[in-house]
């Protein structure tokens, strides 16, 4: 099972005065069990990408290949890949609806045509998964926090048993110990399914991700594992310790990462192809934080 993504561009209201080119020459191939982690700024064109790749938006030009066979064919069967590539949009609990926890996951499989055993056998699987205690099983998704609401949400698509999952933000609004366990459950789940999460924070997926892609204004600008992306930052990433007064000069030069208070002056993180002289080349400890400074800042 695999997606191949072929030069696909997508323009938005073409012929108006609003047209909006969104995706330019988008190409990419995502394997079965795989991990991506697809970053960018927010506007960068990460939820046009992705609502691709289950048919709800088509191409303008291009062509995106499921298990080896055209999408956008006329005899393809869209319905079908719908049911295969689940997505989670952003902030998904705004669409939770029903009475109860275990009704809104059930929502799904049933319009499947599932009989209600195996739509409530796949209930449960999906908010075991998502690790929701039974307990909740039966109230109001609307006395939930925000992470179990988000849980939930997934739980929901999960419950389809689709191949390839899609994420859109899906940490987004959430506490750091919310991100962190919605991370972790997600992280779980990528054994046996394409798994693509979108996402503008890079601690959400710099530890689990197999395979990193960077959009910025529709284009992908660099892709590879994050090892790759790494081995690429020596030489561009420094430090240099200053005076407070000096940190205003070096921010408008450079592209600042940490910022830390030391007994002998305030130490910068500089990320750039040009740095000064002075500072300090970083050879060891250079991360995905510093790739996102170089491509996006």
């Amino acid at each position: 099972m695999s997606i191949i993504v072929d030069k696909i561009s997508y323009t938005y209201e073409i012929g108006t005065g609003f047209e909006r080119q969104a995706l330019k020459e988008v190409s990419c191939v995502i394997e079965k069990g795989e991990f991506i982690g697809l970053i960018g700024h927010t506007g960068s064109g990460k939820s046009t990408f992705i609502q691709h790749l289950n048919g709800l938006v088509k191409a303008t030009s291009g062509a995106i290949y499921y298990d080896g066979e055209d999408i956008y064919d006329k005899d393809f069967d869209m319905r079908k890949l719908r049911s295969k590539v689940g997505l989670v949009f952003q902030y998904p609990e705004h669409q939770l609806f029903e009475t109860d926890i275990f009704k809104d996951v059930c929502f799904g499989p049933k319009n499947l045509g599932l009989d209600r055993a195996e739509t409530e056998l796949r209930a449960f699987e999906a908010l075991r998964l998502v690790g929701l205690d039974e307990s909740l099983y039966y109230q109001s998704p609307f006395d939930l926090s925000g992470g179990q609401k988000r849980r939930v949400a997934i739980a929901g698509v999960l419950a389809m048993k689709p191949e390839v999952l899609i994420l859109d933000e899906p940490t987004a609004g959430l506490d750091p110990k919310e991100r962190i366990a919605i991370r972790n459950y997600i992280a779980e789940l990528s054994r046996n399914k394409i798994i693509l999460f979108a996402t503008h924070v890079v601690s959400d997926i710099e530890c689990i991700a197999d395979y990193v892609l960077l959009l910025k204004k529709g284009e992908i600008i660099a892709m590879g594992t994050p090892v790759e992306l790494i081995e690429k930052m020596h030489g561009k990433v420094a430090e240099i310790t200053c005076t407070l007064d000096e940190v205003g000069k070096l921010q408008e030069k450079y592209h600042i990462g940490n910022i830390r208070q030391r007994k002998n002056g305030i130490a910068l993180r500089l990320v750039g192809d040009e740095l000064p002289d002075e500072a300090v080349m970083v050879d060891e400890n250079i991360d995905l934080e510093d790739v996102y400074l170089y491509y996006f800042e």
